[in-house]
């Protein structure tokens, strides 16, 4: 018997059939294989943009604080690669660089800390504002962080510093580098932003110099008065030099004191018999701070002191 068909057609054979079905398997096997590739390079690249974008933000707004800085925390709160802090202009327009670098009142400004929280993997901003007395308000800036990174150098140079403990990082720096390592999954990168800083000097961190008291409180209008101060820390002197003596300061027109003598000069923490005078045209009911300069000291003055009735 014929074994083909009656139209001449036959069958797939047994090895035929094995053969399709291999061959079927190995190109859906390459299928899987490049949907597989190309979903992983989706999942990469949505978890790349995801760390890029948060990232870009974080370090955005820590250089736009910095770059506004008030100043600079010295000592213990800089003291290792890990952690900033400083005192900001957060108020916006009430709280003017100007104006308090002037009257050198930094209780006004808050203060801000960033730290690198390892356990997490988050960038932490604690902001304290120590004129109010609030609890401090803690936030995060980042997350899938893996190392946070300050770099210190020098004004007009690219020699970097390793800060110590007790380096004043006001006179020292110009340039702070902010570094910031992220990864999420496999995708990781390093993003970088230099900032150069607007600080001026002030009493180090570690060395606590304020305005404890002043006597009298109050003064009437065209009154002159002669007053005492004390203060914490500080380092009271009369020298002939004006850029060394020390001055009294009600950071107004409308009260001044006159220059300090030998004689005024009790201790470095006390001066007495300085001669204060008041405009007959001041303000009545306003409250004066006040403070003591002494060549690059600039305590903390005693804020609302003074009274003119």
């Amino acid at each position: 018997m014929d074994k083909h068909s009656k139209d001449g057609q036959r069958g797939f054979t047994l090895v035929e059939l094995i053969i399709v079905l291999v061959i079927t398997l190995v190109i859906m096997a390459g299928i899987v294989v490049l949907l597989s590739g190309a979903f992983d390079i989706f999942k990469s690249n949505r978890n790349l943009l995801a760390v890029t974008d948060s990232s870009r933000r974080a370090i955005a707004s820590m250089a736009r604080q910095l770059r506004g800085a008030l100043q600079l925390v010295d000592g213990t709160g800089n003291s290792d690669e890990n952690t900033l802090t400083f005192y900001a202009n957060v108020k916006g327009p009430e709280l003017s660089f100007a104006d308090v670098e002037a009257s050198g009142n930094w209780l006004l400004a808050p203060r801000v800390k960033w730290t690198f929280d390892s356990a997490k993997s988050e960038i932490i901003q604690t902001t304290t504002d120590p004129g109010a007395g609030v609890t401090p308000v803690t936030s995060k800036l980042a997350s899938h962080v893996t190392d946070l990174e300050f770099k210190y150098y020098r004004q007009g140079t690219r020699t970097e510093i390793e800060p110590p403990q007790d380096f004043n990082l006001n006179k020292e720096t110009g340039v702070i580098r902010i570094i910031v390592k992220v990864q999420r999954g496999n995708a990781s990168r390093t993003f970088h932003q230099d900032v150069f800083l607007r600080v001026s000097p002030r009493t180090p961190e570690g060395e606590t110099m304020i305005i404890a008291s002043v006597d009298p409180t109050t003064g009437k209008q065209g009154d002159t008065i002669t007053m005492t101060i004390v203060g914490l820390g500080t380092h009271f002197m009369y020298d002939a030099d004006p850029l060394k003596c020390s001055y009294v300061t009600f950071y107004s027109t409308d009260v001044t004191a006159d220059p300090i003598a030998p004689g005024n000069v009790v201790s470095s923490t006390r001066l007495e018999g300085v001669i204060v005078n008041i405009s007959s045209t001041a303000t009545t009911e306003d409250l004066y701070d006040v403070g003591v300069i002494t060549g690059t000291e600039n305590p903390y003055p005693r804020v609302n002191a003074f009274e003119v009735k």
